[in-house]
């Protein structure tokens, strides 16, 4: 085979297992989807099924106004809203 399509048979495969190795899991919520600051544990809102972390009261405001938007920006961020517990109905 020529050296310069061994080169690249090379650099493919290795591209391959480096794309393979990497973990896509997503991680727990760490910035804030407003501004991009650290979070704070003490400051959430509950939308649309789930709850988002942010850095101040202002932030919260914001993501009430566009919850959509703000959970996107989560999940662009690689990471995962915490999912709310709720109960589900009990038949009568």
């Amino acid at each position: 085979m020529n050296t310069k399509i061994k080169a690249l048979v090379v650099a493919v495969s290795m591209m391959c297992m480096v794309a393979f190795a990497q973990d896509n899991t997503p991680k727990a919520q760490s910035l804030c989807p407003i501004d991009g600051n650290p979070i704070s544990k003490d400051v959430s809102v509950d939308v649309i099924g789930v709850k988002v972390y942010a850095c101040c009261a202002q932030c919260i405001e914001a993501i009430k106004a566009d919850p959509s938007t703000a959970i996107n920006t989560v999940i662009a961020n690689g990471e995962q809203p915490e999912a709310l517990d709720i109960p589900a109905p009990i038949a009568q």
